[in-house]
């Protein structure tokens, strides 16, 4: 299957993460097809990369090209993870579970450490 063209994200990465953030809430209500344990991970995780990431939306990063192909690819994986907790596929909900939670961390990261140069 050949991998899909990226559209244009210069200056979507807020929305994309707003866009992420809520199947970040459709996962938190599906998670009973998981065990407990899997489903305490994901919900944890989730809510976790939630509180870091909403208040640095503002940040002027956010609204660069970098951010905007993170903030898809973030999107992208959400919608792999929801997929993933609706079959009840532990194994393959975790593990995007952490390639999610790299890529968050990237991000977060990045926009705090983000300076805007004025010369």
């Amino acid at each position: 299957m050949a991998e899909q063209p990226r559209p244009d994200v210069t200056g979507k990465g807020p929305a994309l993460i707003r866009e992420t953030l809520e199947v970040f809430k459709a996962i938190d209500g599906q998670c009973g097809s998981l065990s407990a344990d899997a489903a305490g991970t994901v919900k944890s995780t989730l809510a976790a990369k939630a509180q870091e990431i909403e208040p640095l939306l503002s940040r002027a990063f956010m609204k660069t090209v970098k951010a905007g192909e993170v903030a898809w690819t973030c999107k992208e994986l959400a919608e792999q993870l929801k997929l993933s907790v609706e079959i009840a596929n532990e194994a393959q909900a975790l593990e995007t579970l952490g390639k999610l939670g790299t890529e968050l961390d990237g991000l977060t990261h990045r926009v705090k450490t983000f300076v805007v140069r004025m010369t």
